[in-house]
């Protein structure tokens, strides 16, 4: 018992012992505090990640923790020129040489390069059914008859002398001052055979390799190794200057130049989608591409010359007349344009790569030395796949599929 204690108002207490202890006290018998665990704080580090739109609308920075992702922006950046067309091909590593891994985690401050095709015009795919409202003198899109168009990058321009020369030569005359010579005037004097080689060159430089070459040979995509090409890698390429029967693939023939438009290298387009881009995917019934007066987009014979007399006749800079809807230049007038097809008659059964078969390639658009009715938008023209014209050229295209 423990001793008994008298309050001075006579109260008796007793004296408690307690035998419990809080469990946050400290040990009285040692004095030592009581230890805690301090949970580990994981790494707080930020980086910032720099969208570099080239030239394109701005789009904001993020910061992001270090190991984990930066989000893919959700509107892509759009960019504008003084003529000039841009696609946007998407996001990039900052040196341009492959896209952005946005399922890679960030671990360091990192920039995002826009991507551009520059001169291009993106048109979407479409099954498209004839309109006959729309296109009442077509001969390519006639009632009865669906075309599928695929998606395409179409470029805005004839290809230009400059960009023709850069991986090819002319395998006869060449342009000159006074039929039109320039960097920025439209090659001519270029088969259909010289088209196609500077298309699959064009594509090996710029996709860095053969994979995505639409054209190909016995089975070979460089041309520098097809039968029959003219040059080598010192003097630039051609194509033959004769027609060529190892290069004219005819439908089921098991040599010839084949083409695969779903690679997304660059190519002449098909008459149907000539067309269709040429009448504004056919929105629209204008005469001429782009307008019912053919002084304001074409370059034709009565006003190619001197002084808007055809006197002194020759083709002119690329984009100096009004472009159509598209904002696409010179489908009307200047120089013709080869398309991919055969020449044959269109039925609503006929393949929309056209006819399988033939002795002549399509020619599209009229030029500088050709009357008004030549420029139509529905006028068909054709060609030996050999021949060279001082009114001939080409436009191309690639798959955006």
């Amino acid at each position: 018992l423990f001793p008994i204690f008298y309050t001075s108002v006579g109260v008796l207490i007793y004296g408690v012992s307690s035998l419990a202890s809080c469990s946050n006290s400290s040990d009285s018998s040692s004095g030592t505090p009581a230890t805690t665990t301090t949970p580990t704080t994981p790494d707080a580090t930020t980086y910032t990640v720099t969208f570099d739109t080239d030239g394109g609308s701005d789009v904001a920075s993020q910061t992001v923790t270090s190991g984990q992702k930066a989000a893919k922006p959700a509107t892509d950046p759009t960019r504008t020129g003084v003529k000039t067309s841009y696609v946007f091909l998407g996001w990039y590593k900052s040196d341009g040489s492959a896209p952005f891994d946005f399922d890679a985690a960030i671990t360091a401050n990192t920039t995002i390069k826009a991507k551009w095709l520059e001169g291009f015009v993106s048109v979407a795919a479409e099954t498209y059914c004839a309109n006959t409202t729309l296109t009442p003198e077509s001969e390519v899109f006639i009632s009865g008859r669906t075309v599928q168009i695929s998606a395409l990058y179409v470029c805005e321009h004839e290809v230009t002398q400059d960009e023709y020369e850069t991986y090819c030569k002319y395998g006869g005359n060449a342009p000159n001052n006074s039929e039109g010579k320039g960097t920025n005037f439209p090659a001519y004097y270029v088969n259909w055979y010289d088209a196609v080689v500077y298309c699959n060159l064009r594509t090996i430089a710029e996709f860095g390799g053969e994979a995505e070459c639409v054209y190909s040979l016995d089975g070979v995509k460089n041309p520098a190794n097809w039968t029959g090409i003219v040059g080598n890698e010192n003097t630039k390429y051609c194509g033959p200057s004769t027609n060529n029967d190892d290069w004219d693939y005819n439908g089921g023939s098991d040599v010839g130049i084949k083409f695969d438009p779903t690679k997304k290298g660059y190519r002449l387009p098909t008459e149907a989608e000539w067309e269709y881009i040429a009448r504004n995917k056919n929105t629209d019934s204008y005469t001429y591409s782009g307008s019912n007066t053919i002084g304001d987009v074409a370059w034709y014979y009565e006003n190619s010359g001197d002084n808007e007399t055809s006197s002194n006749g020759k083709t002119h800079e690329v984009k100096k007349k009004t472009a159509n809807g598209l904002n696409i230049y010179d489908m009307s007038g200047n120089v013709l344009e080869w398309c991919h097809d055969w020449s044959g008659g269109i039925d609503y059964s006929t393949d929309p790569l056209g006819a399988p078969s033939g002795t002549l390639r399509v020619l599209r658009g009229g030029s500088w030395s050709k009357n008004a009715g030549r420029s139509e938008v529905a006028y068909r023209g054709t060609g030996t796949p050999e021949g060279r014209v001082n009114g001939i050229g080409f436009r191309v295209v690639r798959s955006a599929n």
